[in-house]
């Protein structure tokens, strides 16, 4: 009989979690194992629990049974500390964190990071755990690799960012609006994409002709964003957790721009150009802009060198290499 892993939900339309979830439920069936959600009426093997959930009944009534539990730990909210929100989204954000922190502590058997920066960060604000954790990095689907560079000396370059969702914080927007300003300068690049759910921020700021909003796109068509040719990937978020979207980049054979924050110089290694932060990381103080200017001219006159860079490490985020991690951890505790 094949066991059961068991998620709090099922996978939601867009977004990493979402991302992550769709991509190991397929590597696990492919290995003969059953996923279900708590939402199902079977019963779990294995507890599989992505950052937090609010279904404790389920997670009380299945740990009495003796059932182990999985947490995947996403980084933890801070945002919302230094921005003008409402009381009742900020007290949200930390109940969401205390969630998550409390899960870590004392339901979950094995705690898997997906970058040695959440680990320690998680370490610096809630303490290191004498129990059984790993890191694994996300991995892209085959979709996303490609065996060549689409690169032309004549062409212009084409600044792209993904995200699951584009923040609308002051800091977003001074570098959006920074970025910006470089297409109007720099005759090499010519225009900036944005895809991501787009809701939060005031499109009206910039100039479409410059910055055009995309919005979501499907999960099946993301791959089809990397196809044109000479892509610079520029990573908005600051102190990002693991993105799925750069490793799809990396696995695109596409370089990328992203300021020494998180695991951007984690990730990316020597197939992007990590820009200084001279500020604090942890608010959302902005820093000196100037830093893209020089980082994408970099870009533009190596971007042959960047990009091939990328063949010597897109096999660390094959899909394959990510499941078997998982899976080994799922027989241990099975």
């Amino acid at each position: 009989m094949k066991k059961n892993i068991q998620f709090t939900n099922k996978s939601i339309a867009h977004g990493g979690p979402g991302t992550f979830q769709t991509r190991i439920t397929s590597f696990l069936k492919d290995n003969n194992y059953k996923v279900t959600s708590s939402e199902d009426r079977s019963k779990p093997d294995l507890l599989f629990i992505i950052s937090s959930t609010r279904k404790y009944f389920w997670i009380i009534k299945n740990k009495i049974k003796g059932k182990k539990v999985i947490q995947r730990l996403d980084g933890y909210l801070w945002k919302h500390k230094f921005e003008k929100r409402s009381l009742y989204f900020k007290i949200k954000c930390e109940l969401m964190n205390l969630n998550m922190a409390f899960i870590r502590k004392y339901i979950a058997n094995h705690i898997i990071y997906q970058s040695e920066y959440i680990k320690l960060e998680w370490e610096k604000r809630y303490g290191a755990l004498l129990k059984d954790f790993s890191i694994i990095h996300n991995a892209a689907s085959e979709d996303f690799f490609k065996d060549k560079i689409n690169y032309d000396i004549k062409a212009k370059f084409r600044i792209v960012c993904v995200e699951g969702a584009i923040q609308g914080d002051k800091l977003t927007i001074a570098i959006l609006k920074r970025l910006e300003e470089i297409v109007k300068v720099n005759p090499s690049i010519d225009k900036i994409d944005i895809y991501g759910d787009d809701r939060q921020i005031n499109k009206r700021l910039f100039n479409e002709n410059l910055i055009d909003f995309k919005g979501v796109v499907s999960r099946d068509s993301i791959h089809k964003i990397y196809n044109k040719k000479n892509i610079i990937f520029f990573v908005l978020e600051i102190n990002p957790p693991c993105p799925n979207s750069l490793i799809e980049s990396i696995c695109a054979r596409i370089p990328s721009i992203g300021f020494d924050t998180g695991s951007y110089s984690e990730l990316a290694k020597n197939t992007g150009i990590s820009m200084k932060y001279n500020k604090n990381k942890n608010s959302l103080d902005i820093p000196d802009l100037k830093v893209i200017d020089d980082a994408i001219d970099t870009m533009i006159k190596n971007y042959s060198l960047y990009a091939k860079n990328t063949f010597s490490i897109s096999d660390i985020y094959k899909l394959e290499r990510m499941g078997k991690e998982y899976l080994n951890i799922i027989i241990n505790l099975t």
